[in-house]
């Protein structure tokens, strides 16, 4: 049987359908991220499609086809079953999915998919490919009961990636730098005391007469403070290779002691860099740099609006504006 001119606008409207529910799904997580969602009903609407060719190719006389897909007239003429629709689809979508997946992660660093996620892409891809073909051949008597089901099976599949994807968080317009998102990033715990009384998340005052370092223990709010204290090791070796700084010392007994550094980011505070040193700078002065926000799961300054530093082993980034 061919279908009628509806029918074809319902084919046409069910892929859209999905396409926009997966790009208003993925648009909520900030703008530029690569998000599985819209992957997921792309590879779908895709799949659904050549189903839709498929089943038409196999049902319609080889001397006469139609333009348009058909509907089987009974269940002997189905050529293709819903076992058989739904093995297909399954298994297009794990190839397509998969390694589109891989080229994301290669693409960007940022792109951490966990293994459930990945693994409810696949599966979600390959069922809702089989459920718009079999919606499509057998719901055609009640299209907005057919749309209907379309649209809350892909906010489901949306919602589901939204949850289990890892996504690193977007950089928001006007946000401010808040120094508790620290404590989520710290190598070791707050209020860890060190050999020479200096305390993990603590800030201190480093600077250099001649050749003589000096070390003042401040607070962070204080104007003289320049770096805050990551991370205590006896060694440099043992700080976490991605620290803005590093100080040797050694107690009055003698004992090592390493102390891991990161700039002193305060808001309303400014820093200004050069060669890896920082020096509190009034805000305003030309190359003095104000903190901004603070980016957690990222490896680079791409969701920064203008720049900041990056801590690829610990996954974060502070985002700052320089002033001109």
């Amino acid at each position: 049987m061919i279908l009628s001119p509806s029918s074809h606008i319902m084919d046409g409207a069910l892929p859209i359908i999905a396409l926009l529910t997966g790009f208003l799904l993925s648009n909520t997580r900030g703008p530029g991220h690569y998000d599985l969602t819209f992957l997921l009903l792309a590879t779908a609407t895709v799949i659904w499609l050549a189903i839709r060719f498929i089943r038409a190719y196999a049902t319609t006389p080889q001397h006469k086809k139609p333009l348009g897909p058909i509907v089987p007239a009974g269940g002997g003429e189905n050529a293709l079953s819903l076992i058989a629709i739904t093995r297909r689809a399954i298994m297009v979508a794990f190839v397509v999915v998969g390694v589109a997946g891989l080229v994301l992660h290669a693409t960007d660093h940022d792109f951490q998919p966990s293994a459930g996620g990945l693994a409810l892409a696949i599966i979600a891809a390959g069922a809702l490919a089989a459920l718009l073909s079999r919606v499509s051949a057998t719901m055609r008597a009640s299209k907005t009961a057919s749309a209907a089901i379309v649209v809350v099976v892909c906010v489901l599949a949306g919602i589901a990636q939204l949850s289990l994807v890892h996504h690193p968080t977007a950089a928001r317009p006007g946000a401010t730098f808040d120094t508790k998102e620290l404590e989520k990033v710290s190598f070791q715990k707050t209020s860890a005391t060190g050999k020479n009384g200096i305390t993990v998340g603590g800030c201190i005052s480093l600077t250099t007469t001649g050749e003589t370092p000096r070390i003042d223990r401040v607070t962070c709010s204080d104007s003289r403070s320049n770096y805050r204290i990551a991370a205590l090791s006896d060694y440099p070796a043992g700080c976490p290779t991605d620290v803005d700084q590093k100080f040797f010392t050694t107690t009055e007994s003698g004992e090592p002691e390493t102390l891991c550094l990161d700039y002193a980011w305060m808001p309303d505070q400014c820093l200004q860099i050069r060669d890896n040193k920082a020096t509190p700078t009034p805000c305003g002065t030309t190359g003095s740099e104000r903190p901004a926000q603070l980016i957690t799961d990222t490896t680079s300054t791409d969701k920064c609006r203008t720049g900041g530093y990056t801590h690829p082993t610990r996954r974060f980034t502070v985002c700052t504006e320089t002033s001109r």
